[in-house]
């Protein structure tokens, strides 16, 4: 990204809710996307911007107005945290790589439009950020695959990148990468969202000399350092649908995996069209997507002479998808576009004719038996997060909700944990696939 200059809001945002190294700093968390969302309706309520936080004899919001999460101390040591931002925006940008705040302009808009108060705070990228807003046909799949799923990739792929039809993926190896990388390959474009690793890959071999060509952006919610976890890899998933124009799910488990949980979250949402590969060797979890709503695609329907862009609106047409209308965020934060302000809820999100936010998937019930198989032994808080490779907090939340379901019993001295249920078998605890 040339001449790239943070902009007054983006280092406001960066220092609440930005992590500078490998762990967030011990005497103050950062802005959880729920917590931010209540200061942005803050700021939009008092007429201000996020820059405004950074300027002398600044006013802030009490714990009576936002909640004792949200109370001074703790936002003016986050605003204080100018000298570790300085060194990390310097390090992510001799790396090639930038950050966005949804206040940017290049920040892009189907992201506030589709997710509203889900849509993050900041982005972090490598490549030319104008890709983020061209659309594109998402392509997703498990990392295992057969020699099937991986030709059907492969050939969707190269038709879009022949055609000049965007390929958005998760960038994980197996499908992810097979039809991103053969897109590339075909000369056409990428889009990248990416779970973890944004520095490295940004500089790997296989996606550099693209990078550097214009032809791909990768981008994250999460910043560049960050380590893989499965709630990272499943929380990226949305936002892949949320960047695309059409998806299509090559290959995906029946009971739990990523693919799954990432496709089920659409076709509940209606982002986009979900497309599901429909031929006779297909895993039972294509099986159930076409049966909660993708429209089959088999591979003999994909000549390489057909128009990529007219075939999948004129299936999406037949069948009956319609686009919902979700959510904006308030002006005041930088959406400048004026969408009505009597169309946003407390947090920035537009409301459904009910009254009700969008509901999202319940990812405790995705990620249970992955958990229940850690603790048919009697383990902590801590050693649990290691083996799963979530955040403590997130561990606790949900041992604190398995507790409320009766499925898990808490010991003392020390306080450990342990099932009181069955444990899953050991074939549907694939989460991310």
């Amino acid at each position: 990204m040339l001449n790239y200059v943070l902009t007054p809001d983006t280092q406001a945002v960066l220092l609440l809710c930005g992590t500078f190294g490998k762990k967030p700093e011990a005497d103050v968390k950062p802005l959880s996307v729920a917590e931010y969302n209540r200061l942005a309706q803050w700021l939009h309520e008092n007429a201000m911007r996020p820059a405004d936080l950074l300027q002398p004899g600044r006013v802030l919001p009490d714990g009576n107005e936002s909640g004792p999460s949200l109370d001074p101390p703790r936002v003016l040591s986050l605003l204080d945290r100018g000298g570790a931002m300085a060194i990390a925006v310097e390090s992510w940008t001799n790396r090639g790589s930038w950050v966005l705040s949804r206040s940017d302009d290049l920040y892009p808009r189907r992201l506030k439009t589709r997710l509203g108060r889900a849509a993050p705070p900041l982005l972090y990228g490598a490549g030319d950020p104008a890709l983020l807003s061209e659309g594109g046909l998402a392509v997703v799949g498990s990392r295992e695959m057969d020699a099937s799923a991986e030709d059907f990739a492969w050939r969707v792929g190269a038709l879009a990148g022949r055609q000049g039809i965007a390929l958005v993926s998760g960038g994980a190896r197996g499908i992810d990468s097979t039809a991103m990388l053969t897109a590339l390959e075909e000369g056409g474009r990428a889009v990248g969202v990416l779970s973890d690793s944004l520095e490295k890959a940004a500089v790997s071999g296989k996606y550099r000399p693209a990078v550097q060509k214009g032809a791909l952006v990768l981008a994250s919610p999460f910043e560049p350092s960050a380590r893989f976890t499965v709630w990272r890899a499943m929380d990226r998933n949305k936002y892949v649908y949320a960047l695309s124009d059409w998806a299509l799910v090559v290959n995906a488990s029946a009971e739990t995996g990523g693919t799954r949980a990432g496709a089920l979250e659409n076709l509940k949402a209606k982002w986009v069209p979900v497309f599901v590969r429909a031929d006779d060797e297909v895993p039972e979890g294509n099986r159930v997507l076409i049966r909660e709503g993708g429209i089959p695609l088999r591979l003999s329907e994909m000549s390489q002479s057909i128009n990529l862009h007219d075939w999948l609106e004129a299936r999406a047409a037949h069948g009956t998808f319609t686009a919902s209308e979700n959510s904006e965020l308030p002006t005041a934060e930088g959406d400048h576009s004026g969408a009505p302000q009597d169309q946003v809820s407390d947090g920035g999100a537009k409301l459904s004719p009910s009254g009700r936010p969008q509901e999202e998937i319940d990812l405790f019930e995705i990620i249970w038996p992955h958990m229940v198989r850690y603790l048919a032994i009697a383990r902590g808080e801590k050693e649990l997060a290691g083996l799963l490779a979530l955040e403590p907090a997130q561990v606790r939340a949900w041992l604190k909700r398995g507790r409320d379901l009766g499925r898990v019993k808490k010991l003392s001295r020390p306080a450990r944990f342990i099932a009181i249920e069955e444990s899953a078998p050991a074939d549907q605890l694939d989460l991310i696939g």
